[in-house]
């Protein structure tokens, strides 16, 4: 992913730079440098982040083995309430 590309995500999203850092569970310099493009984007940290925001039930695998995939339902995001809707909402 691109630096642009992942500015115009958290944009789309509806999200603030930290806020969007405390979905990924990153800091808040990390999501910075990597939109400026002033560090490369960490795929691993990105992709471990995106997934857990698009986890089913909202919670991560102790063991990041256990991962094989995302799941086939994400749940759809509100980015007026910046949370994950839960099945019953949607």
């Amino acid at each position: 992913m691109t630096a642009k590309a992942l500015r115009a995500l958290r944009l789309a999203l509806g999200l603030t730079l930290t806020d969007f850092a405390d979905l990924l569970q990153i800091t808040a310099t990390d999501v910075y440098a990597w939109e400026r493009g002033v560090r490369p984007i960490d795929d691993a940290k990105l992709s471990v982040g995106l997934e857990r925001i698009l986890s089913a039930d909202g919670s991560w695998p102790a063991d990041d083995d256990q991962v094989s995939e995302a799941p086939e339902i994400a749940p759809a995001f509100d980015p007026r309430t910046r949370a994950l809707a839960t099945t019953s909402e949607r």
